[in-house]
């Protein structure tokens, strides 16, 4: 996934990666931990890209990992999804 990461950085983008059964508290958090934030979104299975914005998710998100050709076509697609509708905003 390190060509993710570099497409973000290259974009100015944020990624945020966490262990979905880790239970310590998130940072600044006094209650939520990455296993309750993953279930409150509904993520099930690693990884997933979700694309949020101020009013909530902004494009289709990217569940599960078939191929590195076919995932960065997807993720170029959501994201150019997800920067249409910030601008909207």
């Amino acid at each position: 996934m390190i060509h993710i990461w570099r497409e973000a950085a290259r974009r100015n983008l944020e990624i945020v990666e966490f262990d979905l059964s880790d239970a310590t508290p998130l940072p600044e958090e006094t209650e939520l931990s990455a296993a309750l934030l993953a279930r409150h979104l509904g993520v099930r299975v690693s990884p997933t890209v979700s694309f949020h914005g101020p009013s909530g998710e902004l494009a289709e998100r990217l569940v599960g990992y078939p191929s590195r050709d076919f995932y960065l076509s997807y993720f170029e697609q959501r994201l150019e999804m997800a920067q249409r509708r910030l601008r909207r905003t």
